[in-house]
């Protein structure tokens, strides 16, 4: 069997050549341990404890030298305590020289991480800092909470809880391998913490004293640090067992097994390695990480970070191999492997990938000037491109086909289409619970394939057909104009819900409560806040998604806790700070730790960016609530209402901006298509049954459950999912015809009902014996070019039936 010597593995070279004694493949991930796992191990290492087998492909078996397959995160850890730390570093091992064991029983060394994105590092049990935590070690270490991390000295923080005195653990193999010539290894130690205080001052005067006092220090802290010496004196003989194996032919699927047992693989990993495996490893590999990963080389014009390399090879897959009629979800493994024997698909993306992926690149760079052209910060793409991946590979497939037959595509309709579609699709029909978001994606997309003139114009002609069918909500500029705004409605039981039949309240809702939609339209909103304070964000690293490790977190500008102590007002002033006219993006560290105390000085500082100026309404109303004693008005009505005016005066600044950057899609300016021939059928009906009855029946659309009357000059209410031609009414009932829409594949159907329909003003819940919205056996349904179909509807409705 091989093994390999710890100090070896450490510096990873042969001999002291520089070629590297053990190297990755590219089938292999990328790294995935988190700094808990580092930690355990090298307290593992440190007390002897064996750390399990490399797999290796020897190259050379005289030096050992070959392919790890199996123990890349454990000899990335390894090589991570070598390291000699410097203010940039992405991360740092360091260990606690007065280590307390009652801290964590089941260690016995204090091996500590800190990370670029988590400097002030994390708790023993692996969980991350409370914000309070955060913006003191912050404090201490005298950088400034907000500005990009980037541009902090890591080496200035050290972990900040569960820790008496850290230092870097390479200086202590350093100081006990390479010994002074008297053999004091503590001045070893000192001369470089000396340096280490030029360099991190910070570090230097919280620790600096207490390293030079190791000199004389007492009998626990000696008894301590010589069982560290102890410890790394025997790493010089820590030794490593290796398999050697020849996998060369099997490689992807040895990974796939040894993967299992290891840490957790995604799906997309596992389906990466598959890709790098039967397509050329070097050429994927290069061409995704010159796309996903920031560059390290002078030129960092390819460096475009739009997510994890796993995900993004996916959506090149479906992009180039998705079929005319739908984008694929993904591929398993599986499929990865019967593409690669299909010499026709896999030379596609041979193709995709050839000239150093230059489709690829223009693609995404394309749909990135789409979508962030007006100084719209990167995480904007990203988000779309990781929560609505569908979305994504549908503007990419766009965007390719714009090259590739020269059609017009302005930037501002793209961006306009894209956050739309982002923000403005309905989850799912209350009947069918079939998924919206990607079926309207796919109707554009099969609608889309042979359309090569007034691309655009035909986008919102499907876009309208689209809110029609009840999938998409139409915007409505003019929310200034909502009843539930108004201050003449406000009272201390106000809800916004209570406004719900309104034609444009889907819109309203979508934009005023908190939710995954409007977190991204405050995004939008505050882009050039995001831009100076999160600059530095890298949306390609995974962990980074995670809430506790994005660098902003969501505030309430009037604390949440208000809330509770405002009496007879609290039920609407809850209701008024969970809007998302009382939400910013603050740095995380800020937010969190202030309790229910606000932060006026960063708002103040920052008060065009995430306000607005002083000349605008919200400014007058924010510089009410930011008064001494506003918490206490709250209990009363005048509190009350000056909350409601800067939540309604912040709502319309951050919606009027979504409006604004959709106008180009011009929605609502024209009937669909579909809508014509029901308008049609509907009005002559209606027609014919004044004559005959002399009765004028009335139009109804659906809000709720509940049929809204409108005129025939209503556009809003031609383009309902279902519209009613109603008459005379019962206590429940009234005869009807209804006409609504069907999503079907190959396109929106128009499907038709008429008999007695529960009466206007009733929901479907107060109809009894029988709820629903058809009276049993008075209820028939046909298509809309059945013969004699009208004549039929008219001789029903005319008779005379029971109503109630």
């Amino acid at each position: 069997m091989l093994s390999y010597n710890l100090f070896d593995l450490g510096q990873n070279s042969v001999a002291g050549n520089g070629e590297r004694l053990l190297s990755i493949p590219n089938i292999q991930r990328g790294l995935v341990w988190k700094p808990r796992q580092i930690e355990l191990l090298w307290d593992s290492i440190l007390r002897g404890f064996p750390i399990g087998t490399f797999t290796v492909m020897l190259k050379d078996a005289a030096s050992g030298s070959g392919e790890l397959i199996d123990g890349q995160q454990r000899l990335d850890a390894i090589q991570e305590a070598f390291k000699e730390p410097t203010k940039d570093s992405q991360s740092i091992v360091w260990i606690d020289l007065g280590f307390n064991k009652d801290w964590a029983p089941e260690r016995k060394f204090g091996i500590r991480v800190t990370t670029k994105s988590h400097p002030w590092g994390y708790r023993l049990d692996g969980s991350t800092l409370s914000a309070e935590e955060r913006r003191k070690a912050i404090e201490e270490a005298h950088e400034e909470p907000g500005t990009p991390k980037t541009s902090w000295n890591i080496l200035n923080f050290g972990p900040f809880i569960q820790s008496s005195l850290p230092v870097p653990f390479c200086y202590l193999i350093k100081a006990s391998v390479e010994k002074r010539a008297d053999g004091n290894r503590i001045e070893s130690l000192i001369s470089m913490c000396d340096h280490l205080a030029e360099i991190a001052p910070e570090w230097g005067k919280r620790y600096l004293d207490s390293v030079k006092s190791l000199r004389n220090s007492d009998d626990s802290i000696k008894t301590h640090i010589e069982e560290i010496w102890k410890a790394i004196d025997t790493l010089t003989k820590y030794e490593i067992s290796a398999i050697e194996i020849d996998g060369s032919d099997d490689l992807e699927i040895l990974f796939e097994r040894i993967g299992i047992g290891g840490t957790n693989i995604t799906q997309k990993e596992l389906a990466y390695a598959t890709m790098k495996y039967y397509w050329d490893s070097e050429v994927l590999s290069k061409v995704n990480r010159d796309i996903c990963q920031p560059a390290t080389g002078p030129d960092q014009s390819e460096s475009i970070n739009v997510m994890p390399e796993p995900d993004f090879a996916m959506i090149i897959f479906r992009l180039f191999l998705s079929g005319k009629e739908n984008i694929k979800d993904g591929f398993t493994v599986q499929e990865i492997r019967t593409i690669s024997r299909d010499e026709k698909k896999k030379e596609i993306i041979n193709r995709a990938y050839d000239q150093d992926g230059a489709a690829i690149k223009y693609a995404v760079k394309t749909v990135d000037r789409w979508l962030l052209d007006s100084d719209f910060p990167p995480v904007i793409r990203s988000e779309i491109a990781m929560y609505y991946s569908k979305l994504y590979v549908f503007l990419l497939w766009l965007a390719n086909r714009k090259k590739e037959e020269n059609f017009s595509l302005s930037d501002e309709y793209m961006r306009a289409l894209a956050y739309y579609l982002y923000v403005c699709v309905k989850e799912y029909s209350p009947r069918s619970k079939e998924k919206y978001k990607a079926w309207v994606i796919e109707y554009l997309y099969r609608n889309l394939q042979s359309v090569k003139q007034d691309v655009e114009k035909t986008i919102t002609t499907l876009l309208n057909e689209m809110i029609s069918l009840g999938l998409c909500i139409a915007p409505d500029p003019s929310l200034s104009d909502f009843k539930a705004l108004n201050s003449e409605v406000f009272s201390n039981q106000w809800n916004y819900t209570q406004f719900n039949n309104n034609p444009y309240y889907d819109y309203f809702s979508r934009l005023f409560s908190i939710n995954p939609y409007s977190l991204f339209v405050l995004k939008l909103f505050q882009k050039d806040y995001y831009n100076k304070y999160y600059s530095d964000y890298d949306p390609s690293r995974r962990e980074l998604w995670a809430d506790t490790n994005r660098p902003w977190d969501h505030d309430h500008i009037v604390p949440q806790r208000w809330g509770d102590d405002a009496g007879d007002w609290s039920y609407v002033v809850k209701t008024l700070i969970s809007s998302i006219g009382n939400l910013a993006d603050i740095p995380f560290e800020l937010n969190r730790s202030k309790g229910d105390r606000p932060d006026w000085d960063h708002y103040n500082f920052n008060v065009q960016l995430l306000i607005g100026s002083e000349n605008e309404e919200v400014y007058k109303e924010f510089k009410k609530i930011r008064s001494e004693h506003f918490k206490d008005s709250l209990s009363d009505e005048n509190g009350a209402k000056d909350l409601f005016s800067f939540v309604r005066s912040r709502f319309l600044k951050i919606s009027g901006c979504f409006s604004e950057l959709i106008t180009p899609l011009q929605i609502g300016q024209e009937l669909p298509k579909l809508i014509q021939p029901r308008k049609e059928f509907l009005l002559s009906l209606k027609e014919k049954l004044k004559e005959k009855l002399s009765i004028d029946f009335t139009l109804y659309y659906v809000i709720d459950e509940i049929e809204m009357p409108f005129n025939e000059e209503d556009n809003y209410g031609w383009q309902q999912e279902w519209i009613s031609l109603g008459g005379r009414e019962g206590t429940q009932y009234m005869p009807a015809v209804t006409i609504g829409f069907c999503p079907k594949d190959s396109g929106p159907t128009l499907y038709l009902e008429y008999g007695l329909r529960k009466k206007h003003d009733k929901t479907c819940k107060e109809i009894v014996p029988t709820p629903g919205w058809w009276k049993p056996r008075f209820y028939f349904h046909d298509l809309m070019n059945t013969p004699n179909l009208e004549e039929r509807i008219i001789k029903f409705l005319s008779e005379d039936h029971q109503l109630d």
